[in-house]
């Protein structure tokens, strides 16, 4: 685990380098200097930022950002993790956070399916193992802790922390 952790550091870190290293360019390429399309975009991981014209983004991690055509300014760390993406600046850190997201701008997902249903849902926080796992169009919810508010699919404006607050909302 220890051995995973750091590795994901290391790409983190020349993530952030390479794309450092990219402010000046017009193309955008992937670790294996293949370009990758857009501007100023970085991917490390097969099939990361797949396909896009987007500006600013970061897919570190197997199909991150896989099918973001447009969205810009998102950073993606992990397994598929903004998956479906096509939104502007969203982050999601963690196995298949953010999997399902679509339209929904300025999310934040951190944790192992970490807002993993959100399709059209905005300005929303979920730090934990399948925070607002079942949100979908639900925004300006802030869920912290092990499955907090996981049952939520429209529910706007909440504010949880702790294990499974708010689980059934």
């Amino acid at each position: 685990m220890k051995t995973k952790k750091l590795h994901l550091a290391a790409c983190a870190i020349a993530a952030l380098a390479f794309s450092n290293h990219l402010n000046a360019q017009s193309t955008s390429y992937n670790i294996n200097n293949v370009p990758v399309g857009g501007t100023q975009n970085c991917a490390f991981g097969s099939g990361a930022l797949n396909s896009t014209s987007g500006i600013g983004n970061v897919g570190v991690g197997y199909q991150s950002l896989f099918s973001n055509t447009s969205g810009s300014y998102n950073s993606a760390f992990g397994y598929q993790a903004l998956y479906l993406n096509t939104a502007d600046q969203n982050t999601a850190l963690g196995f298949r956070a953010m999997k399902n997201n679509t339209t929904g701008n300025y999310n934040t997902a951190s944790g192992l399916n970490a807002l993993y249903t959100n399709n059209t849902g905005s300005n929303n926080v979920a730090n934990g193992y399948q925070a607002l796992y079942s949100n979908f169009g639900g925004g300006n919810n802030t869920a912290t802790g092990y499955n907090a508010l996981y049952s939520n699919t429209s529910g706007s404006d909440n504010v949880v922390n702790g294990e499974s607050a708010m689980y059934t909302n």
